[in-house]
């Protein structure tokens, strides 16, 4: 379960966002150099190794659907 360099760049720049923080790839690519799908698919890499669960919640605000993830290591 090695990680990459820019996997483990991601694991800890996700631990460092602030609590109830929105997790939002295209916010989170404001700030770094990888483009949000890149930062998408270097998320499900860590889920896939472990590093990270992912918790799921859906309400309805103002008549559309929103979900929040929340990343939660394990």
């Amino acid at each position: 379960r090695k990680l990459s360099i820019s996997e483990r760049g991601m694991l800890f720049t996700l631990l460092a966002i602030p609590e109830g923080f929105s997790f939002n790839a295209n916010v989170i690519s404001e700030s770094v150099k990888e483009t949000p799908t890149t930062i998408k698919r270097t998320v499900a890499k860590l889920e896939d190794k472990g590093y990270l669960h992912r918790k799921v919640y859906t309400r309805e605000e103002a008549g559309y659907r929103r979900e929040d993830i929340e990343f939660v290591p394990k």
